[in-house]
């Protein structure tokens, strides 16, 4: 009987120190812990969910869990934060926000010279805009009129780019701006790196670049006219193409040259020009005759070379240069 009790006294208080470990209520009698053996693998059943006991239970280890998942994401972030090096973080927040030619877009032209130390590659260039937020197009057109818009270019050119984006009014800067900003990561003041529009014919020098778009033919009506007009090459473009948007942005009005379509002697002769337009704008296509007929009607016949001169020049050539005759025209 003695050694009954005993065992009974010892099972129980194993009992006891198991419940208290696992946070269930101390059994108050026998038949509540015979099933209790602290050496058995199978987990007690846990306390019926919906009474206070079970709802209280499932708190207290929502809350040791929520504890345990925060220490360890401070752990965690504590780690990333050792793994770093000193200054990296603002590297890093650097190269994200690096966007300085954000909603700016450029233009890129040049006949490869080798004039500086830095030479010009319009990829690499193109990869660096693209890069830190700015776009690049390949024609003037493309760009709306209220846009931001620059020339990118190692030297001074009369390229149909060049032209066109003088036409515009657009800075032409060189190549060594963009390197300046992107070494510096930052816009830098492009005022040092303004090309030159280029050089008179008539007197030798050298030019600035006009400020200022759609003023040097104001008040004037232009027509544009070539056999030619289909392009040469595949991706080029043809004269008209080419001279039509120029003239348009320098201020004039651009006329049809539908009369001059049927260059036939018959036609020639029937010619009637229209009265709205005083410039022709031609090439060596234009026959001789049309360009006789319209002479002897007081028309202005151009080259291309009056318009690159006028627009470099930043004024309207003379009018002893202005008139190019038939046999000018063809020689050019």
């Amino acid at each position: 009987q003695d050694r009954r009790e005993r065992r009974s006294r010892v099972h129980n208080d194993t009992a006891v120190t198991l419940a208290t470990l696992l946070g269930y209520p101390e059994p108050t009698s026998r038949c509540s812990i015979t099933r209790m053996n602290p050496y058995a693998k199978a987990t007690p059943k846990m306390p019926f969910s919906g009474t206070r006991q079970g709802r209280k239970l499932k708190a207290a280890a929502t809350s040791a869990a929520e504890e345990e998942k925060k220490k360890e994401e401070d752990q965690e972030e504590k780690m990333d934060t050792d793994e770093k090096k000193p200054g990296e973080e603002d590297r890093l927040i650097a190269e994200l926000n690096t966007c300085i030619f954000l909603n700016k877009t450029f233009i890129l032209t040049s006949a490869n010279r080798i004039m500086m130390d830095v030479p010009f590659k319009k990829n690499a260039i193109k990869k660096q805009i693209l890069e830190r937020g700015g776009s690049v197009v390949e024609y003037v057109d493309e760009i709306p009129l209220d846009a931001e818009a620059y020339l990118i270019a190692d030297s001074h050119y009369r390229t149909h780019k060049y032209l066109a984006a003088m036409a515009r009014g657009m800075p032409c800067l060189s190549h060594m701006w963009l390197v300046e900003c992107v070494e510096r990561e930052k816009l830098m003041p492009y005022r040092k790196y303004k090309l030159y529009a280029g050089m008179g014919l008539l007197d030798g020098e050298m030019y600035p670049l006009p400020d200022v778009r759609g003023k040097l033919l104001v008040g004037r009506s232009i027509m544009v006219h070539s056999k030619m007009d289909a392009p040469q090459k595949r991706g080029t473009m043809g004269f008209k193409q080419i001279w039509s948007p120029i003239v348009s942005d320098l201020g004039a009005v651009v006329v049809s040259d539908a009369c001059l379509v049927d260059s036939s002697p018959a036609a020639i002769d029937k010619l009637v020009c229209p009265d709205e337009f005083e410039i022709l704008l031609t090439d060596s296509s234009c026959p001789p005759e049309v360009v006789q007929k319209l002479e002897s009607v007081g028309k202005v016949v151009v080259s291309s070379e009056w318009f690159i001169q006028s627009i470099i020049m930043g004024a309207c050539g003379p009018t002893s240069w202005l008139i190019l005759d038939s046999a000018t025209i063809h020689e050019r």
